[in-house]
């Protein structure tokens, strides 16, 4: 009797984010997973391109940007039920917005194991003496979506050791549960150097 394959949520800000960064993360998933690529903006391009991945494109309605209340707890409405209905085992979210809405709402979902990938601080993070107070507010805000998100989360990757630290000692996340995987990088087959064009003059 065949074992039931694992059904894995990767969660994303932008669809296209997908194919320029997390395509081969997919195909390695998918060769043993059953893989659903959620993220907002996907064009008829996009979604074949998840799918030839071994992927299945999965709209969701997560701005990247702003702060509104009343669309996010919408984003959030529609993620937990996505992820109830696909009957996710492990999520994976990557960027601001999808670490702390997609892992909440795969604990409202029931998903099993979630996990988060911090790529970076984030514009609120960024240390400057004259912060403005919509930053201030913005980072306080962040500040305590990110200490329930991560709670939530069984484990936290990070790029480097110093994001991980600030992470660690801002009280976002327990150290018990973070790893540093070191930069993710691109696959230079599928970006190869071109000459540049100079004509026309833009």
């Amino acid at each position: 009797m065949t074992a039931a394959r694992s059904r894995v949520a990767i969660i994303g800000n932008q669809a296209f984010s997908m194919t320029n960064f997390r395509g081969p993360l997919i195909r390695r998933l998918a060769a043993t997973c059953d893989v659903f690529a959620l993220a907002p903006e996907y064009s008829a391009e996009l979604r074949a391109r998840v799918r030839e991945f071994g992927a299945t494109p999965i709209d969701t309605p997560l701005a990247r940007t702003g702060v509104n209340p009343i669309e996010d707890l919408r984003s959030l409405i529609v993620m937990t039920r996505q992820l109830r209905q696909l009957r996710i085992d492990v999520s994976l979210a990557f960027a601001v917005k999808p670490v702390i809405y997609g892992t909440i709402a795969a604990w409202l979902a029931g998903v099993p194991r979630r996990h988060a990938v911090i790529e970076g601080l984030g514009y609120a993070f960024i240390k400057d003496e004259r912060l403005s107070i919509k930053r201030r507010t913005l980072r306080v805000l962040l500040s305590a979506l990110y200490k329930f998100a991560l709670s939530l989360a069984n484990s936290v990757f990070f790029l480097n050791d110093d994001d991980c630290n600030d992470f660690e000692r801002w009280g976002f996340v327990s150290p018990a549960k973070t790893a540093t995987v070191g930069a993710i990088g691109l696959a230079l087959e599928d970006w190869p150097m071109l000459p540049p064009a100079t004509s026309p003059m833009t």
